[in-house]
């Protein structure tokens, strides 16, 4: 595909689409308004019970507006948010009225686990630039949601994590929130002169539909989000401060495993003391260090089949060094992927905000130097068993709300191997409804000798690669079309690129519709078509798909499709046809249930044929009352080819729970996995150890903050590796962990 036939595509869409849908004149509906925030010097107490008087003395905000799922509407419920500071905190207040609290949807949570709930909350945008925004979220019980906004790439990060308090307490006729949000977790103008900041108070009010409430309406032609916020003025006592945060941590280990002759072993006891240290050089600046971190997964990843795939699975990040501030490095290409830095020695990282700059930088000694190698067909992986310096860094210059370009790069070096990637990428929005992103990269590759042997790679690799993206969004419409090129040799060793030698150009488009008085409230009908390439022009795959998308009673949500395409493999090209469709629905509060599916023809990478494919996802996430949670999510997955059974693969993911209180919770985690296949040889393609496995964890969390924490466990790994079909210890341990911070 020519790029120079790209850009006349996406120039056409863009010409038709303007010439159709000219802004229409802002109703008064829409103005931004002005407020002044009080400055009280009383610090309010945090109980949820507003009786204090510097409360009637607050600014308050009354949310009069629906804006999901009706437009604009007047609120169902009555809400009133109150406002003021004292120069070292944010405090906020809501007092949400209910006329039916039998119904009232809230659990006691962990934290940034309560968005099925009821909950109120405030977002900001500090800067008044409409970039990025904090957003602070409580549900009636106190439990506690913090995140990032950024507006150009409108995504959310709870990865970010705040030290602030909220309590909430019911009442028979509502609910009261009151929180403390200290300046020293936000950044924003260090000056003492007024302050303007972008403000939205919200509530969000789940019954049979999930109603959102806002202080201001919502514009549904308009392509932005902060850029609707009102105004709040004030701020001329804040201090931030030149915050210090030092956090010892010492990880305690007991562990088991089986050795060569199948007994089980006895390990030393690993005592590892560990430093994390936080310093606000300025109210815009920010440098963390660690220095031998724990950088184990608490949490237990969610368990994925890896059968019949070619590319590498995608786990998410939840190690605390590297969420901190991981929204700074996103592009529109995952080039960091910081799963690859798998046990590090010691870390540094800088993030700042300087009018409009914005950059991140961090620099890690890893002890293991993990790569994924992407190619055409799938990817694969390798270790090199030694360790790497590893540094990235991200720049990003923000002209306007609409306008930005930024740079990114990477580095990573271990002996004779080293990677490196450098980049460009740019974004802009035209007329609110029109936005068009672009990033280019170029790396540099040197491999190892036994890299060279393994895998057949060159010595040295380099490669580029580019993606240009366009997307049209207004109330009624959407349209896009994206182009994008990978050299064979490009590798992006930090990232997450697991494909490369081919591109693609995609387009497609669909219709919204919106309804107040029937039983659906949204639906969206849309497709798009896309072909690709490999370097030398050979048709990797062409592919046609159709969806739809309801919004219905009992806050329910389906979403089907059909894929029709001709695809690639080993030299023969399959046409594969299936349907797909997710369904949920939450009849009551603290239940969802749903499923997730998929069947059709679809390809036997094993054998290199088309097969019968069928694959359902059931789950359930149910809380049994207010402490007690069940989450359980099952796969399966079978393959049909020759008038016979070539794989069934059965994965279940279950967890329960018991919150104590907002800060301290007891989980019991199980994953069990049993893989039937006519052929041994499919196991070690989709690199199971054996046809059975059981991962299990016992946790007791107990957190007073995000840094102030205490966690003690047991876990284990069984499979039948080993046996006769029965599973068999492989490993197990128990482990400790204790943090606490210091602030000066």
């Amino acid at each position: 595909m020519h790029l120079k036939l790209v850009l006349n595509v996406v120039t056409f869409i863009v010409l038709l689409l303007t010439s159709i849908s000219s802004l229409s004149a802002q109703d008064s509906i829409y103005k931004i308004k002005n407020y002044e925030l009080p400055s009280i010097s009383q610090a309010a107490r945090i109980d949820g019970v507003m009786d204090e008087p510097q409360w009637q003395e607050a600014l308050k905000l009354d949310l009069i507006y629906e804006t999901s799922p009706d437009e604009n509407t007047p609120a169902k419920q009555k809400t009133t948010a109150y406002l003021y500071e004292n120069g070292e905190s944010l405090y906020v207040a809501f007092r949400a009225e209910d006329s039916d609290m039998s119904q009232l949807r809230a659990f006691i949570k962990d934290r940034d686990s309560a968005y099925q709930d009821d909950f109120v909350g405030i977002q900001m945008d500090t800067f008044n630039d409409e970039q990025r925004a904090y957003e602070f979220f409580v549900n009636p019980y106190g439990s506690q949601m913090d995140l990032l906004y950024d507006e150009s790439s409108d995504d959310d990060d709870d990865s970010w994590d705040a030290i602030w308090d909220a309590q909430g307490s019911i009442d028979e006729g509502g609910y009261t929130i009151e929180m403390e949000i200290p300046f020293s977790n936000l950044r924003f103008e260090s000056s003492s002169d007024v302050k303007t900041w972008g403000i939205e108070v919200l509530r969000v009010h789940p019954r049979d539909q999930r109603r959102i409430y806002r202080n201001s309406p919502r514009n549904r032609n308009r392509n932005c989000i902060l850029c609707q916020f009102h105004k709040l003025k004030g701020f001329q006592n804040a201090k931030q401060g030149n915050q210090l945060e030092l956090n010892p941590v010492l990880t305690i280990g007991k562990s088991e495993s089986r050795n060569d002759a199948g007994e089980l072993v006895t390990n030393s006891t690993d005592y590892e003391p560990g430093l994390n240290v936080r310093w606000g050089i300025t109210p815009e600046l920010t440098l963390d260090g660690t220095l031998n971190p724990d950088f184990s997964q608490v949490e237990s990843d969610s368990a994925q089949l890896s059968v019949n795939e070619t590319f590498a699975l995608f786990f998410p990040e939840k190690r605390p060094f590297f969420q901190e501030g991981s929204n700074y490095y996103n592009t529109h290409m995952n080039v960091i992927y910081t799963r690859n830095v798998t046990d590090p020695e010691y870390g540094l990282k800088l993030t700042g905000r300087q009018n409009s700059h914005t950059f991140g930088a961090f620099a890690v000694k890893d002890e293991i130097t993990n790569i994924i190698l992407p190619g055409t067909f799938g990817s694969s992986f390798t270790s090199l068993g030694a360790e790497s310096d590893v540094y990235a860094g991200r720049y990003r210059y923000d002209f306007n709300p609409d306008l930005n370009i930024g740079l990114i790069g990477t580095y990573r070096d271990s002996g004779d191997y080293n990677n490196t990637v450098t980049g460009v990428d740019g974004f802009y929005r035209w007329k609110e409804k029109h936005t068009f992103r672009a990033i280019y990269l170029n790396s540099n590759t040197d491999n190892t000798l036994a890299m060279q042997d393994e895998f057949g790679l060159a010595a040295k690799q380099s490669g580029h690669a580019y993606r240009l993206n366009y997307r049209y969004n207004s109330r009624d419409w959407f349209a896009f079309s994206n182009y994008r090129d990978y050299d064979k040799d490009f590798r992006a060793d930090l990232g997450f690129i697991t494909r490369v030698n081919n591109d693609q150009f995609a387009i497609g488009g669909g219709r919204v519709l919106y309804s107040e008085d029937k039983w659906w409230n949204r639906i969206e009908i849309g497709g798009d078509w896309d072909i690709s390439h490999d370097n030398e022009g050979r048709l990797l795959e062409k592919e046609l798909e159709g969806r739809i998308e309801i919004n219905g009673p009992l806050q329910s949500y389906i979403s089907t499709g059909m894929v029709a395409r001709d695809r690639l493999f080993e030299d023969t090209l399959f046409y594969e046809k299936f349907n797909w469709a997710y369904f949920e629905i939450k009849p009551i509060g603290g239940l969802v249930i749903g499923f997730e599916t998929n069947i059709g023809d679809r390809i036997d990478f094993s054998e290199s044929k088309l097969a019968d494919s069928f694959r359902l996802q059931p789950f359930i996430n149910f809380d049994l009352n207010k402490h007690l949670n069940l989450n359980i999510k099952h796969t399966y997955n079978r393959l049909d080819s020759d008038g016979g059974r070539k794989l069934t693969a059965n994965l279940t993911d279950a967890r329960i729970k018991y919150q104590f209180s907002t800060r301290s919770f007891l989980r019991l985690t199980l994953q069990y996995e049993n893989i039937e296949s006519i052929d041994q040889d499919r196991l070690n393609f989709g690199e199971e150890t054996g046809n059975k496995g059981l991962n299990s964890q016992l946790l007791y969390s107990y957190k007073v903050n995000p840094r102030t924490v205490f966690f003690l466990g047991y876990s284990d790994l069984s499979d039948d590796a080993n046996t006769e079909r029965s599973l068999q210890t492989q490993e197990r341990g128990l482990f400790m962990k204790l943090g606490y911070v210091f602030d000066y």
